[in-house]
């Protein structure tokens, strides 16, 4: 029974490290896919937050708002480094780019192009 536990254990954890490598390179190629094919505008940072991650680890994120047609759209950035949280302050503007048919799920902010004018 112990082994058939440490076997179904392994199992799982194989499974769960390939899926968080699919889940990251899908990732990758939707941001890449936005960067190649989305609209440039310019969002507006609205929040900075942060959390604990799940092995007590810092997270850092930020929300930001951009328009489109007349229409505003907010997403969030959860993922950011110390350093770009530190050097960010609500009311900064930077580069978005997305792709018009799906701005709510496909939008990223470019937090190395900030707007300066």
């Amino acid at each position: 029974m112990k082994k058939r536990n440490v076997i179904l254990y392994v199992v799982t954890l194989v499974l769960s490290i390939a899926l968080f490598f699919w889940f990251s390179q899908m990732e990758r190629e939707r941001r890449d896919y936005i960067k190649l094919n989305g609209i440039e505008t310019v969002g507006t940072i609205t929040r900075k937050s942060t959390g604990r991650g799940s092995h007590g680890g810092m997270n850092y994120g930020v929300h930001f708002r951009f328009e489109h047609n007349g229409e505003t759209f907010s997403r969030a950035s959860p993922y950011i480094s110390r350093e770009q949280f530190n050097s960010i302050e609500v009311g900064d503007r930077f580069k978005v780019m997305f792709l018009p048919c799906r701005p709510l799920r496909d939008a990223i902010i470019l937090l190395d192009r900030p707007v300066t004018d």
